[in-house]
């Protein structure tokens, strides 16, 4: 067997590590996860990604193979280029670790262990082998617990640690608070986390949404979902159609300034909320064709789409990217 390559993502606020062993065409070898009780610290996180290469390693049963390129993607404010972590929201001792230098001297990757962000891993993936296939510029969205952005340009991720922090752009007349301590942030507006809360929030007031959420959610109101609300919004309910009317509004506005502004070929909608589906798809490109400059109106709402890839476009993204990293090496 030839030399292969180890993926992982580190997610649950920081305490699920995912990983996979696959062959250099990325084809899926084995897979294993850990799951730690509280926050990984840096020391207890390097050990676990190399206690969890080996095993998978061992697992193959195989002598002489061992690792050519590995990569990590995490959530994290990060210094990719220099391979550190700058912040990691969950944990403070975090700051300034050379994450990328000591997983490499830990774990004896060949071309050392590239770290990158779950969203930035997540468009490397929907470039891939997903929506973003066929074109070299684009931008992904991430709308789930927060709002981010990931961009590429002519092939190659733009990576610097605060780039994409998009969920904190304002949002003309909104007002609630956002978790950063600002006030009417997009992701306040337009998040998945943030509509389910709203929308539980508004439920004491609507008798008739309260009975519509109850049905949805076999009568687990904490069970709601983005699209569940959507669902709701479209068979004519008036709370769920307020909130989702105000996130596309608000969307729209952020999109159409991002595709003014960057010129790109696609604009990948993922996340939680890009699970509402093709409808809700299509009712965003209708918000963006209601501003946009008249001519090309419908050329910049045909950029969007809807990610292919699901969950597995991080990982599968942290893969190409490991892959990269050989080629670039070996040449």
């Amino acid at each position: 067997m030839p030399d292969v390559l180890f993926a992982a993502t580190l997610t649950n606020r920081a305490t699920r590590l995912d990983a996979v062993l696959a062959t250099m065409d990325g084809t899926m070898l084995r897979r294993g996860h850990e799951i730690y009780p509280a926050p990984f610290g840096p020391d207890a996180f390097v050990a676990a990604f190399v206690r969890l290469a080996r095993g998978l390693l061992r697992s193959e049963a195989r002598e002489g193979v061992h690792i050519a390129g590995a990569a990590l993607a995490l959530e994290a404010v990060l210094d990719a280029g220099a391979g550190k972590v700058v912040a990691m929201p969950m944990a403070a001792d975090w700051g300034a670790f050379p994450l990328s230098e000591r997983l490499t001297t830990a774990s004896g990757a060949t071309s050392g262990v590239a770290i990158v962000s779950l969203t930035d891993a997540a468009l490397l993936g929907e470039m891939t082998l997903g929506a973003g296939r066929g074109v070299t510029n684009a931008v992904l969205l991430d709308l789930s617990r927060s709002v981010s952005a990931a961009f590429c340009y002519e092939g190659k991720l733009l990576q610097r640690p605060y780039l994409g922090a998009i969920g904190h752009i304002p949002v003309p007349g909104a007002t609630w608070r956002c978790a950063c301590g600002g006030h009417g942030h997009l992701e306040t507006v337009a998040s998945a986390q943030s509509l389910v809360r709203w929308m539980i929030g508004r439920l004491v007031e609507a008798p008739a949404t309260e009975a519509a959420v109850m049905r949805l959610t076999g009568g687990r109101a904490e069970a709601l979902t983005a699209p569940q609300i959507w669902q709701m919004a479209c068979e004519g309910d008036p709370v769920a159609a307020e909130l989702m009317g105000a996130a596309n509004d608000a969307l729209a506005h952020v999109i159409l300034t991002l595709l003014l502004a960057l010129d790109p070929e696609r604009v990948i909608l993922s996340g939680a909320l890009a699970q509402c589906g093709p409808t809700w798809r299509d009712a965003l490109a209708r918000a963006i064709i209601q501003i946009a400059p008249p001519a090309r109106a419908g050329e910049l709402a045909a950029c969007l789409a809807l990610g292919e890839l699901g969950p597995a476009a991080t990982i599968k993204g942290a893969l190409a990217l490991a892959r990269q990293r050989v080629i670039s090496i070996t040449g």
